[in-house]
C-alpha cells in the first residue's frame, strides 16, 4: 500500500521518470486476514501494574524513577495516548483532573482528555514525590523528567521503561511472559473504551482519530475470543 501511494506520487509529477505508465497498476494486494486487537488481558494487565507497584518499593537506587515508570505505564493505559503524544506532555497540561490541549497525530488536538481516579492516583503519586523532588522549584517543561531534566523522554525511554515493568512481571511467569510496548496499550485502551460505550464514534474521539476508519484495529476480537463466542453460539442448540 505504501509503494503503491509513493509510485501514484512519482507518476503525477510533471518529470516523472516513469515514462511507461504507472509501475505498481496491475499489481494486486494479497488476500490476508485482517490483523486480531493487540490488547492484553485482564489478568496480564494486572501482572503489570502489581509489578510497577513491586518496583516502587524495591528499587532504591538514586536515579531510579520507579513512580515515573509506574505513572507512564497508567497514562498509555488509563488514556490510549500514543508514545509520540505522551512523550511531548507537558506538566503546565495537566491540572489535577485532565491534560490538557493535548497534540495528536497530524494536526489534530485534544481540548482535554480526562484522566479516571486510578491514573490521578498514580500520577500525583510520581508528581508529589519524584518529580518534585528532581524539580523543586517546578521550572522544567515535561511532564515525565528523564535524567537529563531539560529534555523530554524519548519514545526508546518509554519502551525501555515498559520492558522494565514486564521484566519484573515475567520473573515468576516465563511461560506466559508478557510481551508489551506503548501501542499494545492503546489496543488495550480501543478495545475496552469500544465495548464500554458500544460506540464507533465515541471510540474515535477518545483514541484521537479524525474519522473512524481505523477503528476496527483496535476493537477487533482476539482469536481466543472469538473461538469463545463460537463456541457459546454451539452451545445454544445442546
Amino acid at each position: 500500500s505504501s509503494l503503491r501511494h509513493f509510485a501514484r506520487w512519482v507518476y503525477d509529477q510533471a518529470n516523472t521518470p516513469f515514462q511507461h505508465g504507472l509501475p505498481t497498476q496491475d499489481i494486486k494486494e494479497l488476500a490476508v486476514d485482517e490483523a486480531d486487537c493487540k490488547k492484553l488481558s485482564t489478568r496480564d494487565l494486572h501482572r503489570l501494574f502489581k509489578a510497577a507497584d513491586n518496583l516502587v518499593l524495591t528499587e532504591t537506587r538514586k536515579n531510579a524513577r520507579p513512580r515515573r515508570n509506574r505513572a507512564t505505564l497508567a497514562l498509555l493505559y488509563y488514556t490510549g495516548l500514543r508514545v509520540s503524544e505522551l512523550t511531548q506532555l507537558r506538566r503546565s497540561q495537566y491540572d489535577g483532573k485532565y491534560l490538557s490541549d493535548v497534540r495528536r497525530k497530524g494536526k489534530s488536538r485534544s481540548k482535554s482528555i480526562y484522566l479516571t481516579t486510578a491514573c490521578r492516583e498514580l500520577l500525583d503519586d510520581y508528581l508529589q514525590r519524584e518529580r518534585l523532588s528532581d524539580d523543586p522549584q517546578d521550572t522544567h517543561t515535561p511532564l515525565f523528567l528523564p535524567a537529563a531534566l531539560e529534555s523530554f523522554l524519548t519514545r526508546q525511554q518509554v519502551f525501555a521503561v515498559l520492558k522494565h515493568i514486564a521484566d519484573e512481571a515475567n520473573k515468576h511467569s516465563q511461560d506466559n511472559a508478557i510481551h508489551i510496548h506503548p501501542h499494545r496499550l492503546r489496543h488495550t485502551f480501543g478495545a475496552e473504551f469500544s465495548e464500554k460505550t458500544g460506540s464507533d464514534t465515541e471510540t474515535q474521539q477518545a483514541l484521537g482519530h479524525v474519522s473512524t476508519k481505523f477503528i476496527g484495529r483496535y476493537v477487533r476480537k482476539t482469536q481466543e475470543e472469538r473461538e469463545t463466542v463460537m463456541e457459546g453460539i454451539g452451545n445454544q442448540l445442546r
